[in-house]
């Protein structure tokens, strides 16, 4: 078979003639290859459709990024407060005083607020007794009376 036919007929009676000399019409799907000038308008076309598109990922990751930092920012706050309500209490770092009860072998950690945040056994050679601990007792202990 000839790849085409008529050629030497003008393309606007091409038509007839093949209609008159074929033995059958059918409609057919095939692939029709493009005039170059159309090949060249395509290629543009894709040119600035894909141009359009790496602008829009751009965008859209510059977002989902703000995005993305304002949820972790919102969950990380979120995560802390639920740990505050789970403890019913805060982590704090603070001066606190110790005080030690020689006869209970126990030291003591206060607050500025004058409340027990902490205690724990005495360790060996805490035991000793100051001045103000000497006169933090009911009564000051001689030795005499005791």
């Amino acid at each position: 078979m000839q790849n085409q036919l008529f050629a030497d007929i003008p393309l606007s009676e091409r038509k007839r003639y093949l209609s008159d000399n074929c033995d059958r019409v059918e409609e057919l799907e095939y692939l029709k290859p493009y005039e170059s000038d159309d090949l060249n308008q395509l290629k543009d076309s894709y040119t600035d459709v894909s141009i359009q598109i790496a602008k829009l990922e751009a965008e859209k990751k510059k977002l989902t990024d703000e995005f993305n930092k304002t949820l972790k920012e919102l969950k990380g706050k979120a995560g802390i407060t639920l740990l505050y309500l789970r403890n019913k209490a805060e982590q704090v770092t603070e001066p606190c005083y110790m005080f030690f009860d020689t006869e209970a072998k126990i030291v003591g950690y206060y607050n500025a607020e004058g409340r027990l945040v902490s205690s724990r056994p005495m360790r060996p050679g805490e035991n000793q007794q100051t001045v103000f601990g000497l006169t933090r007792g009911d009564e000051f202990k001689t030795g005499t009376n005791d």
